[in-house]
């Protein structure tokens, strides 16, 4: 048997078997050591939970929550004070220990619940408390109980996001279906095309080491690496990377910048009125973290391509930030775009023998 308390002063969880000597670790995870884990075997190590050995089953780990106060600390660095509010009331709701099945089920519930399960993953991350690939496995499950996403093969999305560009170019909305090229191309959030369309024909071409720190943009052959250094909201955007013909467009456009709000404004009503199956802006993002995953794309270059760190450079140090930004540069030009055309070009070369009247992209 084994005894279980807070130390609520130092934010440790300590273990302690039959009035033995106490083990910490952590505060975060249940286990003493940082992250998930499964009893060890050793006798001479106490019988506490250890990250050696095999992988843990579903139900070998759970979440203990953070300090409310240190939590909400945090949180309030990332979203706005109203929805800080609304955060924090589900998070009074929230039991004090989460377990797997508690998270799929809190997930199914309510999108603010799945939300506030991320919030608290990333908090315990980047607190030290968890590792990324726990984290991640945090993130799968909230993620899984997301039937919208689940219901919907990728190829099928390529074709929806394929068929609501037709629509805007047909339609005289070029300023639109340019960031939906944007956002299908880079994964950027919506607000984030619209700034680049705005910067882009300032930005002038830097080195890679320079990118780091400047804005500009990246030379890739085919491709280019956009660095933009800039905060939306609480959120940072750091770089883009798109094809070389979808960044010549941005830098190319004339007039008002295409506007982020109107476009889901705009998209919402057209699908309301007309009954259309266009895309939503938001499926964008997603496809693109999909293709990503289906490319088996390491997790670091996942996150860093579509500007998911709050600051990479200070967990991995800017040594290491310039090598992973590389390597992004690589996995984007060999796998990712060639992918991201391919998944377009299917459904265009399906189009050949459709009606001339219709809309093309």
């Amino acid at each position: 048997m084994y005894n279980s308390r807070l130390d609520c002063a130092s934010g440790f969880i300590a273990y302690v078997k039959n009035g033995g000597d106490r083990v910490a670790g952590p505060g975060g995870f249940e286990p003493p050591t940082t992250g998930l884990g499964v009893p060890s075997q050793d006798r001479n190590r106490n019988e506490i939970f250890s990250r050696e050995g095999s992988e843990p089953s579903a139900q070998a780990w759970k979440i203990l929550l953070p300090d409310a106060n240190r939590f909400r600390d945090w949180l309030s660095g990332k979203v706005e004070a109203r929805t800080l509010e609304d955060y924090m009331r589900y998070y009074s709701k929230l039991p004090q220990v989460l377990t797997p099945d508690s998270i799929t089920e809190l997930a199914k519930r309510s999108k603010w619940y799945a939300n506030l399960i991320r919030k608290i993953a990333s908090f315990l991350w980047e607190t030290g408390s968890i590792t990324l690939e726990e984290r991640e496995r945090i993130y799968a499950l909230v993620r899984g109980q997301r039937s919208l996403r689940k219901a919907k093969a990728p190829a099928v999305e390529a074709e929806k996001i394929r068929f609501t560009i037709d629509y805007l170019e047909a339609a005289g909305q070029h300023g639109y279906a340019l960031l939906y090229k944007i956002m299908y191309y880079s994964g950027a959030r919506a607000e984030e095309a619209e700034y680049l369309v705005r910067a882009a024909a300032s930005l002038k071409p830097v080195s890679h080491q320079r990118s780091l720190e400047q804005t500009g943009y990246v030379e890739l052959g085919d491709a280019v690496r956009v660095a933009l250094h800039f905060n939306r909201g609480k959120k940072r955007c750091e770089f883009l990377w798109l094809p070389r013909e979808v960044f010549e467009e941005a830098r190319a456009w004339h007039g008002e910048p295409p506007s982020a709000r109107r476009l889901s404004y705009y998209v919402r009503n057209i699908r309301r009125r007309s009954g259309l199956d266009l895309a939503p802006p938001k499926m964008l993002r997603k496809h693109h973290y999909q293709l990503m995953e289906d490319l088996e794309i390491d997790l670091e270059l996942r996150e860093l391509i579509q500007n998911r760190y709050a600051k990479i450079e200070n967990v991995v140090g800017l040594t290491n930030y310039s090598k992973i930004v590389l390597r992004a540069d690589q996995a984007y030009v060999e796998k990712i775009l060639p992918e991201l055309r391919r998944r377009l070009q299917v459904y265009l070369a399906e189009d050949n023998g459709r009606d001339s009247s219709s809309p093309r992209f």
